[in-house]
């Protein structure tokens, strides 16, 4: 199956940077889906306790949490906006075959999968849809990451 598929990358590698900046990006959007939905519901406020200990606060009254809450949500939108935007031209970059697009989306897919390892071992304690979620999400970033390799083969030989 797998020679199947290296088979099908090699005759399509002039169109997989389109497929591949579109389902990455599509990726990408379910990744921030998941970070919203249950990583910030479920980690959010133990978060926020941690660093008022560290403070050496241990009395925070529901009043100050939930403006902490709206301070740190409204800057991680924020930041997960720009992160969005900024891939956005990347992704829009590699669509036209830049080669330093498709190489900067090739060591971040690896990264990305690299992390999701340790947050597989978080969510594997305790087996949930989400842990299902991130297991398809990680999987298309693997498959992005197969085509990459792909592509940055025929980019080398056509050099």
């Amino acid at each position: 199956m797998l020679e199947a598929l290296n088979k099908k990358l090699k005759n399509n590698v002039n169109n997989l940077p389109k497929i591949i900046a579109i389902s990455t990006f599509l990726t990408d959007v379910a990744c921030l889906y998941y970070i919203n939905n249950y990583w910030l519901k479920t980690k959010l406020n133990s978060l926020i306790t941690m660093s008022f200990n560290v403070q050496g606060v241990s009395n925070v009254s529901p009043s100050t949490m939930k403006q902490a809450q709206a301070v740190l949500g409204n800057s991680l939108g924020t930041m997960f906006f720009f992160f969005l935007m900024w891939h956005l031209f990347i992704y829009i970059l590699m669509f036209f075959k830049k080669e330093w697009a498709i190489n900067y989306v090739y060591r971040y897919v690896f990264l990305t999968i690299v992390l999701t390892l340790f947050e597989f071992a978080a969510l594997i304690q305790d087996f949930t849809p989400w842990f299902i979620f991130l297991f398809l999400i990680t999987m298309s970033y693997g498959f992005t990451y197969l085509g990459l390799k792909e592509v940055r083969r025929s980019l080398a030989r056509s050099s």
